[in-house]
């Protein structure tokens, strides 16, 4: 364990192992925005509403360098079970179809937002869970190294 220990204390000081380790701290930091980022679309998904949501239109975005807004963004309307009237995005269609108007989903929404089912927001705040995990992690395990190397 120690032989591996020095191996990569040793790796590490070299310029390409500090610029992967640069870049695979801000790829887990960049990763772990997707928690929060997701958050509202999981609480969608366990708590919002059953609904059967109606496409009222879908407008083509075309992407800008360095966006992801590229695709379809549809919005629609659906009914709440307190009888409430909404529209809004409706989230989760496939942003590479143009869906016509009066086309319906079934999805889960609250009052702004509707929610096609699937797994991605599971998968996307799981994701930015564990990179957050590993990130704090890593800051720990730094923090007592450079403790422990100082005294």
């Amino acid at each position: 364990m120690g032989d591996l220990r020095t191996r990569l204390d040793s790796w590490r000081r070299t310029k390409l192992g500090r610029y992967l380790v640069i870049f695979a701290f801000l790829m887990l930091l960049g990763l772990s925005v997707t928690a929060p980022a997701s958050y509202k679309n999981v609480k969608i998904y366990f708590t919002g509403d059953r609904v059967t949501a109606t496409v009222a239109e879908c407008v083509h975005y075309v992407s800008r360098r360095g966006s992801s807004a590229a695709g379809y963004h549809c919005t629609g309307e659906w009914t709440l079970k307190n009888g409430a009237r909404r529209s809004g995005r409706l989230l989760g269609l496939d942003d590479d179809k143009r869906w016509p108007a009066g086309r319906q989903f079934a999805m889960r929404a609250d009052n702004d937002v509707a929610l096609a089912p699937g797994i991605r927001p599971l998968v996307m705040f799981g994701l930015g869970l564990a990179a957050q995990l590993l990130l704090v992690t890593w800051i720990v395990l730094w923090v007592r190294r450079r403790r422990r190397n100082r005294g």
